[in-house]
């Protein structure tokens, strides 16, 4: 029944067409189970229902090992395998030279943006293939577990119900045979070892090629990711944020200005760097940007890729997806953002603020660079083109408030993947596996540590080169009339 049931999903067509056939032989395996289940135990005793769980364990992990074997050569994993490592190769070499950029542009030419689709297919598919097996295998101990608890109330009931292991392997081709007696070692017998819980075979074509799922997927999902984060930094919007045509003037020349140059800088630092993303503008003005997109489009595809590395219930892939992660973000955005935020700073002469200021006409405390239209969207289409001093300057700022977003959005990604591995593994038995995930998911706190660290030395910076002078000029204008 389970073969004709198999060769009836072999007709399936789609996408992910192998996790498909994995899914409906599970299915199969698992309402054959459910419903001989009453039957068995009314007609032989109860426990004797792991002796046909044992023999369905065999047939659906051979037919599941033969659809990863069709999955490998049909999805051409040995060639797309080695398009990445040549990928990997070519980028870094380019990097070894000095004018990478020549270099960079042939080294992504390896993989094109057809072949990247198709990897990112395969990648999926990979992730729901893991994803069913370790289901099918939690439920297979689900139901074996109680019938080896049963049988152990009689004393050497076990011995009579339980397939023979050398039996079992009968039921495979000689070639999985072969397969299992050489991953077991030196010991025969390591090869027909049953688990003293479930009573289920412990190695299995199956289970074999878990480390081979789990590596191939380990591979493809670190390609997206370095891929993917390179697409998101060269993808930022920094350039074209609106809000910051005027630049902030410089505060050296504060006081021989006649127009009132302190006020601006400190309120609009305040609306600029302070106000939270996504917060409207006070007194009718035009929101700003505050944040660029590569924030929020890195930890979407970071977020991704782990919630993939959870779907697999295996902990390896946990931990080398957040390795990847953490690195690719140390060395993509950190890197980056900081860079921009500690810039020097550069500023305008308090003449030309002051021009600036009273061709907008307005009172102090409003932003420089924002008219009074309270549409963003008119706003930014009657904005002039910005110069070179105000983008050096929205480059800063953005970047400090990309720093203290990125924390923020580092911890809660954190917290939220730590509950979804203690809801989807609560079921594994291997509590080990549980808190080597978790374990994994905290160098996320460590890493947190370098973008608090980035922020407070950028904040440091500009305190020493934009608010300190300024301070220093409203003290000199105040004090200026007072006579001692």
């Amino acid at each position: 029944m389970i073969a004709d049931k198999s060769r009836v999903t072999a007709d399936i067509q789609g996408g992910s067409v192998y996790a498909v056939r994995l899914t409906r032989l599970f299915e199969v395996i698992a309402v054959v189970i459910d419903n001989h289940f009453p039957l068995v135990e009314t007609h032989y005793g109860p426990g004797r229902m792991i002796r046909v769980i044992q023999r369905l364990q065999m047939e659906g992990t051979k037919r599941a090992a033969m659809v990863l074997d069709f999955f490998e050569d049909e999805r051409h994993i040995k060639r797309r395998i080695a398009q990445i490592q040549q990928a990997d190769s070519s980028q870094t070499r380019a990097k070894s030279y000095a004018q990478a950029a020549d270099h960079r542009s042939k080294s992504e030419d390896v993989i094109s943006d057809h072949d990247f689709k198709d990897i990112t297919d395969i990648l999926g598919e990979l992730v729901l293939i893991e994803r069913q097996i370790a289901m099918f295998s939690r439920f297979m101990e689900s139901r074996a577990a109680p019938e080896v608890k049963a049988l152990s109330m009689e004393p050497g009931s076990k011995d009579r119900v339980f397939h023979k292991p050398a039996a079992i392997l009968k039921h495979l081709p000689l070639a999985m045979q072969g397969i299992l007696d050489t991953k077991a070692g030196d010991s025969a017998k390591t090869a027909t070892e049953l688990d003293e819980i479930t009573g289920l075979l412990v190695h299995t074509p199956l289970s074999l090629r878990i480390s081979w799922l789990t590596d191939t997927y380990i591979t493809f999902e670190s390609f997206f990711v370095s891929r993917s984060a390179a697409k998101v930094m060269l993808l930022d919007d920094t350039d074209s944020l609106s809000g910051w045509a005027e630049p902030i003037v410089d505060a050296s020349e504060a006081e021989t200005s006649k127009s009132k140059p302190a006020t601006g800088l400190l309120s609009s630092f305040g609306q600029r760097g302070w106000r939270k993303p996504g917060m409207s503008a006070a007194r009718g003005q035009a929101d700003i940007a505050q944040t660029s997109s590569c924030v929020g489009d890195m930890f979407f595809v970071a977020k991704t890729a782990l919630e993939h590395s959870i779907a697999t219930q295996q902990p390896a892939a946990v931990e080398a997806i957040s390795q990847c992660v953490i690195g690719v973000m140390n060395s993509a955005l950190l890197a980056t953002v900081e860079s921009r935020a500690l810039g020097k700073w550069n500023a305008v002469s308090s003449a030309k603020g002051s021009q600036l200021s009273a061709a907008s006409s307005e009172l102090s405390w409003r932003l420089p660079g924002v008219g009074s239209a309270a549409n963003p969207a008119d706003a930014q289409a009657k904005e002039a083109p910005i110069g070179p001093v105000a983008a050096h300057q929205r480059e800063i700022l953005v970047s400090v408030n990309n720093l203290d977003l990125a924390g923020q959005y580092l911890q809660k990604t954190a917290d939220e993947l730590k509950t979804r591995v203690a809801g989807e593994w609560a079921r594994i038995p291997q509590r080990d596996h549980v808190t080597r995930a978790h374990k994994a998911l905290d160098t996320f706190g460590a890493f947190l540590a370098k973008f608090t660290h980035a922020k407070q030395r950028s904040l440091e910076q500009f305190g020493v080169q934009v608010i300190k002078p300024w301070v220093r000029a409203i003290l000199q204008q105040s004090y200026r009339d007072i006579k001692y």
